[in-house]
């Protein structure tokens, strides 16, 4: 497996991670809070969180849930267009 193979599958892997983790929690989570969930010698660069997070608000783009920003943290919510069902 070349080196650029397992960055992108590391990538995904930490995406899907991610975004399980906005679906379960209770509230929004902040790159920080995201970065605790992994062990302290595992866990990724901030700007590796932040990759993922652009690319889950991408993948959203064009359905009924969106990946928002709250002030500094995230969370899935339903677009306000549909909101009303």
């Amino acid at each position: 497996m070349s080196e650029e193979t397992g960055s992108s599958n590391e990538n995904a892997e930490l995406k899907a991670i991610i975004e399980a983790a906005l679906f379960a929690a209770d509230g929004p989570l902040t790159v920080r809070e995201l970065n605790k969930l992994f062990p302290v010698d595992a866990q990724p660069d901030t700007g590796d969180i932040e990759q993922s997070l652009q690319s889950l608000v991408d993948d959203y783009a064009e359905r009924a849930v969106e990946l928002t920003k709250v002030g500094k943290a995230y969370r899935f919510q339903t677009k306000e267009r549909y909101a009303p069902w």
